[in-house]
Protein backbone atom coordinates (compact mmCIF):
# COMPACT_ATOMS: atom_id res chain seq x y z
CA UNK A 1 0.00 0.00 0.00
CA UNK A 2 1.68 3.85 -1.40
CA UNK A 3 2.18 6.13 1.36
CA UNK A 4 -0.07 9.17 2.35
CA UNK A 5 0.29 12.41 3.44
CA UNK A 6 -1.77 13.16 6.27
CA UNK A 7 -3.87 16.56 6.59
CA UNK A 8 -1.31 18.39 8.38
CA UNK A 9 1.41 17.22 6.29
CA UNK A 10 -0.43 19.10 3.48
CA UNK A 11 -1.34 22.28 5.39
CA UNK A 12 2.26 22.49 6.55
CA UNK A 13 2.95 22.14 2.35
CA UNK A 14 0.56 24.55 1.55
CA UNK A 15 1.38 26.72 3.95
CA UNK A 16 5.42 26.96 2.36
CA UNK A 17 4.45 27.05 -0.87
CA UNK A 18 2.20 30.24 -0.38
CA UNK A 19 5.07 32.12 1.59
CA UNK A 20 7.37 31.21 -1.34
CA UNK A 21 5.44 32.66 -3.71
CA UNK A 22 3.99 35.19 -1.77
CA UNK A 23 7.99 36.99 -0.66
CA UNK A 24 9.30 35.90 -4.28
CA UNK A 25 6.57 38.18 -5.50
CA UNK A 26 6.98 40.54 -3.28
CA UNK A 27 10.78 40.71 -4.07
CA UNK A 28 10.27 40.95 -7.89
CA UNK A 29 7.98 43.71 -6.96
CA UNK A 30 10.56 45.65 -5.03
CA UNK A 31 13.02 45.32 -7.72
CA UNK A 32 10.48 47.03 -10.46
CA UNK A 33 9.68 49.81 -8.11
CA UNK A 34 13.33 50.68 -7.61
CA UNK A 35 13.77 50.52 -11.04
CA UNK A 36 10.76 52.83 -11.24
CA UNK A 37 11.60 55.38 -8.64
CA UNK A 38 15.55 55.90 -9.53
CA UNK A 39 16.81 54.46 -6.49
CA UNK A 40 19.25 52.09 -7.90
CA UNK A 41 20.54 55.54 -8.83
CA UNK A 42 22.37 55.51 -5.47
CA UNK A 43 23.08 52.07 -5.20
CA UNK A 44 24.00 50.57 -8.56
CA UNK A 45 25.89 51.23 -11.54
CA UNK A 46 23.82 52.47 -14.39
CA UNK A 47 24.96 49.70 -16.41
CA UNK A 48 23.05 47.02 -14.30
CA UNK A 49 19.60 48.95 -13.60
CA UNK A 50 17.59 46.92 -16.79
CA UNK A 51 18.94 44.26 -15.61
CA UNK A 52 17.36 44.35 -12.32
CA UNK A 53 14.16 45.70 -14.00
CA UNK A 54 14.38 42.28 -15.93
CA UNK A 55 14.66 40.14 -13.34
CA UNK A 56 11.86 41.75 -10.97
CA UNK A 57 9.87 40.79 -13.75
CA UNK A 58 10.92 37.82 -14.39
CA UNK A 59 10.21 36.86 -10.97
CA UNK A 60 6.87 38.06 -10.33
CA UNK A 61 5.82 36.15 -13.54
CA UNK A 62 7.28 32.92 -12.13
CA UNK A 63 5.11 33.58 -8.53
CA UNK A 64 2.04 34.46 -10.07
CA UNK A 65 2.39 30.99 -12.35
CA UNK A 66 3.61 28.97 -9.52
CA UNK A 67 0.19 30.64 -7.60
CA UNK A 68 -2.10 29.75 -10.34
CA UNK A 69 -0.37 26.11 -10.72
CA UNK A 70 -0.47 25.52 -6.71
CA UNK A 71 -4.41 26.70 -6.95
CA UNK A 72 -5.47 24.31 -9.62
CA UNK A 73 -3.39 21.20 -7.50
CA UNK A 74 -5.27 22.37 -4.06
CA UNK A 75 -8.17 21.97 -6.12
CA UNK A 76 -7.42 18.22 -7.06
CA UNK A 77 -6.16 17.40 -4.34
CA UNK A 78 -9.72 18.31 -2.32
CA UNK A 79 -11.70 16.61 -4.99
CA UNK A 80 -9.53 13.69 -4.23
CA UNK A 81 -10.37 13.65 -0.71
CA UNK A 82 -14.19 14.17 -1.08
CA UNK A 83 -14.34 11.04 -3.75
CA UNK A 84 -12.57 8.94 -1.29
CA UNK A 85 -14.52 9.37 1.35
CA UNK A 86 -17.50 8.86 -0.58
CA UNK A 87 -16.19 5.84 -1.30
CA UNK A 88 -15.61 4.89 2.45
CA UNK A 89 -11.71 5.56 2.48
CA UNK A 90 -10.78 7.16 6.07
CA UNK A 91 -7.83 7.41 7.77
CA UNK A 92 -8.90 3.97 9.43
CA UNK A 93 -10.33 1.19 7.50
CA UNK A 94 -12.04 -2.26 9.11
CA UNK A 95 -12.46 -5.36 6.82
CA UNK A 96 -13.75 -8.32 7.51
CA UNK A 97 -13.53 -11.35 5.55
CA UNK A 98 -15.41 -14.86 6.10
CA UNK A 99 -14.44 -17.52 3.32
CA UNK A 100 -15.20 -21.22 4.08
CA UNK A 101 -13.51 -23.60 1.43
CA UNK A 102 -15.03 -27.45 1.81
CA UNK A 103 -12.09 -29.54 0.65
CA UNK A 104 -11.22 -32.96 1.63
CA UNK A 105 -9.81 -31.51 4.59
CA UNK A 106 -12.60 -28.91 5.31
CA UNK A 107 -10.57 -26.08 5.42
CA UNK A 108 -12.15 -22.63 7.19
CA UNK A 109 -10.18 -19.56 6.39
CA UNK A 110 -11.06 -16.24 8.21
CA UNK A 111 -8.88 -13.05 8.03
CA UNK A 112 -9.26 -10.02 9.85
CA UNK A 113 -7.01 -6.21 8.56
CA UNK A 114 -7.10 -3.70 10.33
CA UNK A 115 -5.78 0.03 9.48
CA UNK A 116 -4.90 2.52 11.54
CA UNK A 117 -3.86 5.89 10.20
CA UNK A 118 0.12 5.62 9.77
CA UNK A 119 0.69 2.04 10.70
CA UNK A 120 -1.11 -0.83 8.55
CA UNK A 121 -1.44 -4.06 10.63
CA UNK A 122 -2.46 -7.15 8.81
CA UNK A 123 -3.51 -9.95 10.84
CA UNK A 124 -4.49 -13.98 9.25
CA UNK A 125 -6.05 -16.42 11.00
CA UNK A 126 -6.50 -20.16 9.25
CA UNK A 127 -8.05 -22.97 10.99
CA UNK A 128 -8.01 -25.95 9.35
CA UNK A 129 -10.21 -29.42 10.17
CA UNK A 130 -10.27 -32.33 9.21
CA UNK A 131 -13.44 -34.73 7.70
CA UNK A 132 -14.45 -35.59 11.46
CA UNK A 133 -14.09 -31.73 12.62
CA UNK A 134 -10.89 -31.90 14.25
CA UNK A 135 -8.80 -29.40 14.29
CA UNK A 136 -5.67 -30.09 12.39
CA UNK A 137 -3.69 -26.57 12.80
CA UNK A 138 -3.91 -22.71 13.75
CA UNK A 139 -1.27 -19.91 12.67
CA UNK A 140 -1.73 -16.26 13.39
CA UNK A 141 0.49 -13.98 10.89
CA UNK A 142 0.82 -10.71 11.67
CA UNK A 143 2.37 -8.24 9.83
CA UNK A 144 3.17 -4.34 10.71
CA UNK A 145 4.14 -1.63 8.20
CA UNK A 146 5.55 1.67 9.39
CA UNK A 147 4.18 4.68 7.24
CA UNK A 148 6.32 5.63 5.06
CA UNK A 149 5.09 9.20 5.09
CA UNK A 150 7.74 12.23 5.21
CA UNK A 151 7.52 14.97 8.17
CA UNK A 152 7.04 18.46 6.88
CA UNK A 153 7.91 21.00 9.41
CA UNK A 154 7.44 25.03 8.35
CA UNK A 155 10.63 26.56 9.22
CA UNK A 156 10.25 30.69 9.27
CA UNK A 157 14.02 31.36 9.24
CA UNK A 158 14.43 30.54 5.46
CA UNK A 159 12.28 33.09 4.68
CA UNK A 160 14.19 35.85 6.17
CA UNK A 161 16.66 36.41 3.34
CA UNK A 162 13.75 37.19 1.34
CA UNK A 163 12.58 39.40 3.61
CA UNK A 164 14.91 41.83 4.60
CA UNK A 165 15.23 43.66 1.47
CA UNK A 166 11.18 44.50 1.34
CA UNK A 167 11.61 45.60 5.00
CA UNK A 168 14.29 48.14 4.08
CA UNK A 169 12.50 49.32 1.06
CA UNK A 170 9.06 49.75 3.25
CA UNK A 171 11.73 51.75 5.74
CA UNK A 172 12.91 53.50 2.62
CA UNK A 173 16.35 52.44 3.25
CA UNK A 174 17.92 54.00 1.09
CA UNK A 175 16.15 56.63 -0.79
CA UNK A 176 17.03 59.15 -2.74
CA UNK A 177 17.42 62.73 -2.23
CA UNK A 178 13.75 65.22 -2.84
CA UNK A 179 14.35 67.72 -5.63
CA UNK A 180 15.21 70.94 -4.82
CA UNK A 181 15.73 73.53 -6.70
CA UNK A 182 18.85 74.84 -7.41
CA UNK A 183 20.27 78.32 -6.63
CA UNK A 184 19.84 81.24 -9.65
CA UNK A 185 22.54 81.16 -11.65
CA UNK A 186 24.39 84.49 -11.56
CA UNK A 187 24.39 86.40 -14.93
CA UNK A 188 27.57 85.83 -17.10
CA UNK A 189 28.18 82.44 -15.18
CA UNK A 190 27.83 78.97 -16.58
CA UNK A 191 26.61 75.94 -14.96
CA UNK A 192 29.30 73.12 -15.28
CA UNK A 193 29.22 69.60 -14.66
CA UNK A 194 31.46 68.21 -11.71
CA UNK A 195 32.28 65.45 -14.53
CA UNK A 196 33.05 68.01 -16.89
CA UNK A 197 34.80 70.28 -14.71
CA UNK A 198 37.32 67.13 -13.52
CA UNK A 199 38.02 65.93 -17.50
CA UNK A 200 38.07 69.58 -19.09
CA UNK A 201 42.08 69.15 -18.61
CA UNK A 202 42.61 65.87 -20.35
CA UNK A 203 42.52 67.10 -23.78
CA UNK A 204 44.01 70.36 -25.19
CA UNK A 205 41.31 71.81 -26.95
CA UNK A 206 38.52 71.74 -23.98
CA UNK A 207 41.08 73.50 -21.61
CA UNK A 208 41.66 76.05 -24.33
CA UNK A 209 37.59 76.42 -24.80
CA UNK A 210 36.96 76.71 -20.87
CA UNK A 211 40.37 78.54 -19.66
CA UNK A 212 39.41 81.69 -17.61
CA UNK A 213 35.61 81.22 -18.10
CA UNK A 214 33.25 81.72 -14.95
CA UNK A 215 31.71 78.81 -14.32
CA UNK A 216 29.32 77.29 -11.07
CA UNK A 217 29.71 73.83 -10.20
CA UNK A 218 28.35 71.68 -7.43
CA UNK A 219 30.17 69.23 -5.20
CA UNK A 220 31.38 68.43 -1.15
CA UNK A 221 33.52 70.51 0.72
CA UNK A 222 36.93 69.24 1.71
CA UNK A 223 39.90 71.34 3.44
CA UNK A 224 42.84 71.68 1.77
CA UNK A 225 46.46 72.34 2.41
CA UNK A 226 46.00 75.81 3.42
CA UNK A 227 43.49 78.02 5.18
CA UNK A 228 43.27 79.40 1.54
CA UNK A 229 42.99 76.28 -0.88
CA UNK A 230 40.18 73.56 -0.18
CA UNK A 231 39.09 70.50 -3.28
CA UNK A 232 35.85 70.11 -4.10
CA UNK A 233 34.69 66.10 -4.42
CA UNK A 234 32.51 63.58 -5.69
CA UNK A 235 32.09 59.70 -5.25
CA UNK A 236 32.30 57.96 -8.69
CA UNK A 237 30.73 54.71 -8.90
CA UNK A 238 32.12 51.74 -10.94
CA UNK A 239 29.64 48.86 -9.75
CA UNK A 240 28.03 49.91 -6.71
CA UNK A 241 28.12 52.60 -3.82
CA UNK A 242 30.70 49.84 -2.08
CA UNK A 243 33.46 50.31 -4.78
CA UNK A 244 33.12 54.19 -4.75
CA UNK A 245 35.89 56.70 -4.92
CA UNK A 246 36.37 60.32 -4.72
CA UNK A 247 37.44 63.02 -7.91
CA UNK A 248 38.64 66.46 -6.82
CA UNK A 249 38.64 69.61 -7.99
CA UNK A 250 41.31 72.40 -6.20
CA UNK A 251 39.57 75.27 -5.64
CA UNK A 252 41.45 78.73 -4.68
CA UNK A 253 39.96 81.18 -2.29
CA UNK A 254 41.56 84.45 -2.39
CA UNK A 255 41.75 85.08 1.46
CA UNK A 256 41.22 82.03 4.45
CA UNK A 257 37.98 80.53 4.88
CA UNK A 258 36.23 79.56 7.82
CA UNK A 259 36.51 75.40 6.99
CA UNK A 260 34.46 74.18 10.08
CA UNK A 261 31.45 75.34 9.00
CA UNK A 262 31.99 74.19 5.72
CA UNK A 263 33.31 70.49 5.65
CA UNK A 264 31.64 67.60 4.20
CA UNK A 265 29.11 70.17 3.53
CA UNK A 266 27.72 70.35 0.03
CA UNK A 267 28.52 73.88 -1.87
CA UNK A 268 27.81 75.66 -5.18
CA UNK A 269 31.04 77.15 -6.07
CA UNK A 270 31.70 80.18 -8.62
CA UNK A 271 35.22 80.84 -10.26
CA UNK A 272 37.21 81.35 -12.90
CA UNK A 273 38.73 78.35 -14.64
CA UNK A 274 42.28 77.27 -14.75
CA UNK A 275 44.86 74.93 -15.99
CA UNK A 276 47.89 73.77 -14.09
CA UNK A 277 50.28 71.51 -14.51
CA UNK A 278 52.08 70.35 -11.29
CA UNK A 279 55.97 69.60 -10.76
CA UNK A 280 55.04 66.72 -9.29
CA UNK A 281 53.10 65.50 -12.49
CA UNK A 282 53.29 65.48 -16.45
CA UNK A 283 49.45 66.31 -16.73
CA UNK A 284 47.51 69.36 -16.81
CA UNK A 285 45.29 69.47 -13.52
CA UNK A 286 41.85 71.73 -13.27
CA UNK A 287 41.53 74.65 -10.42
CA UNK A 288 38.98 77.25 -9.90
CA UNK A 289 40.08 80.65 -9.04
CA UNK A 290 36.82 82.21 -6.58
CA UNK A 291 36.73 86.12 -6.82
CA UNK A 292 35.75 86.20 -3.41
CA UNK A 293 34.96 84.36 0.14
CA UNK A 294 31.16 84.52 -0.44
CA UNK A 295 31.48 82.68 -4.12
CA UNK A 296 31.36 78.89 -2.05
CA UNK A 297 27.62 79.04 -0.43
CA UNK A 298 26.09 75.57 0.63
CA UNK A 299 23.34 74.37 -1.46
CA UNK A 300 21.48 71.19 -1.03
CA UNK A 301 22.53 67.70 -1.81
CA UNK A 302 22.48 66.52 -5.45
CA UNK A 303 19.52 63.65 -5.93
CA UNK A 304 22.21 61.73 -7.52
CA UNK A 305 25.02 61.72 -4.96
CA UNK A 306 27.53 59.70 -7.24
CA UNK A 307 28.80 59.80 -10.43
CA UNK A 308 28.63 57.18 -13.22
Amino acid sequence: MGHTHSAEDRNVYYLEQLCTIGFSGALGIVQILLYHYKVLEIILSDKFHIWVLISGVVLTALAVTRGVALWITAGQARSGLEQGCGDDHDHEHGHDHGHVHNHDHGHEHSHDHGNEHGIIAAEHVHTHTDSCGHTDHDHVHEQGHADCGHEHGWAPWRYVVLLLPILLFLMGMPWPAEAVQDDPLEAGVEKLDFNDLQKAANAEQVRKFWEGKLVRVKGQFAPGRTDRTFSLFRLKMTCCAADAYPLNVTIVAPEALAFEKLQGLWVNVTGRVKFDMPKDRDEYVTILEMRAVDDVKPTSPDTRPFLQ
